[in-house]
């Protein structure tokens, strides 16, 4: 961000003073760990004397943004430290991380993230383009998940420097700090180290595509925000999800999942159960079944469907408390006018309880190998067949 110092007005110098040096550190006029101009150069820049200069400094100091050397100068600080100081009293209480608070500063992160990649490509300047292609270079390099994740991160915060918008930056910067400090607390590391959606978010900034940036930074970042808690978690497959999430949405195609869900700190035949929104799922606890209103939503994309084809559970169907919703599926499809198919021995065996195999158009013990047929892949008994 190109920002200048200009002469102040005398009546309110200290504050403009602050302010506008606030704006120039931000900015990047000089980045934590460098020098600002010597006091005799900033009080000339800026056409005040050096008490006054001394003042405002003084109030930038206070907000942990320099440090006054004797002899040394004006050391800009790590000024991520400046906004988190709150952000940290409330995230940590006597060493304990408040969940909700983790929950509200991802929020954030999503929902200002479109815009922030919004107003990047709008006003990206070629210096912010070749700091964001040099930190590319390092994230398609990247082998460690955990450092690909950070690069991710510093990526988003690159994005509201180029944003040249201070209150993106700000949260950005907090957000980031956050990030590096509890790194465990984020989204399970993924072991699959693609980067193919920040590359275009890069080019439609390169390009100046708003919309096409606000876009791909949606996807990525809605692939990132949800906490499955011990639920298991195939971590290979997250960048695939994502990848997937956006192939939905650029195809119109209409991707259903679950807005509420069962949860259980344990499975077994007497474990407790509790129904949560798919965004509040507790670190202790995993999902085991989707909830009423998912079902609700389920059903009714059933009543309508032509064709349907189902392939494994809902959740753990083998307990009574964590069945309901394979269950209601079943009955559904049951029910519908639709060709029915389903695939997989667990859901055939869910349709057998039920008593109602004589109503689904085709049951396969073979989950996996339905799947490998709908794929086109051949299969050796059929192809043993012949025509």
């Amino acid at each position: 961000m190109q920002i200048e110092l200009t002469p102040v007005e005398k009546m309110k110098a200290p504050e403009q003073i602050a302010e506008r040096l606030l704006k120039y550190i931000l900015g990047g006029g000089v980045s934590p760990g460098e020098k600002l101009p010597p006091e005799r150069t900033l009080a000339t820049q800026l056409n005040v004397t050096r008490a006054t200069l001394r003042e405002a400094l003084k109030k930038l100091e206070q907000l942990k943004l320099i440090v006054i050397h004797q002899g040394k100068g004006i050391i800009v600080e790590d000024f991520h430290k400046a906004s988190i100081d709150l952000i940290f009293s409330l995230l940590v209480i006597n060493g304990q991380i408040d969940l909700k608070i983790l929950e509200n500063i991802l929020e954030a992160r999503e929902l200002f993230g479109t815009d922030v990649a919004r107003c990047a490509a709008r006003r990206a300047d070629k210096k912010d383009v070749e700091q964001m292609k040099i930190l590319m270079n390092e994230l398609i390099k990247a082998t460690d998940p955990g450092k690909l994740q950070q690069l991710d991160f510093e990526f988003f915060r690159q994005l509201a420097l180029a944003s040249k918008n201070m209150v993106y930056i700000l949260l950005m910067n907090t957000i980031k700090t956050i990030h590096d400090n509890h790194l465990d607390l984020f989204l399970p590391l993924s072991t699959n180290l693609d980067t193919t959606l920040q590359q275009e978010i890069l080019q439609a900034v390169i390009d100046g595509d708003e919309e096409k940036a606000a876009e791909k930074a949606n996807t990525f970042l809605k692939a990132q925000g949800k906490n499955v808690g011990k639920s298991l978690l195939e971590q290979d497959l997250l960048s695939e999800a994502s990848r997937l999430l956006d192939k939905a949405e650029q195809k119109k195609v209409r991707l259903l999942l679950p807005v509420d869900v069962v949860i259980t700190d344990e499975i077994s035949a007497d474990a407790a159960a509790a129904v949560v929104g798919v965004d509040e799922v507790p670190d202790d606890m995993m999902i085991v079944d989707i909830g009423p209103r998912t079902i609700d939503i389920y059903r009714e994309e059933i009543d309508q469907a032509k064709t349907i084809i189902w392939n494994g559970p809902m959740g753990v169907y083998e307990y009574e408390q964590f069945a309901r919703g394979s269950k209601e599926i079943t009955r559904a499809m049951a029910n519908a006018s639709a060709v029915s198919v389903i695939g997989g021995g667990d859901s055939a065996v869910i349709a057998h309880d039920l008593m109602l195999e004589d109503k689904i158009t085709h049951i396969s013990t073979g989950g996996g190998a339905t799947l490998e047929f709908l794929e086109g892949i051949k299969l050796p008994g059929i192809v043993a067949c012949g025509d």
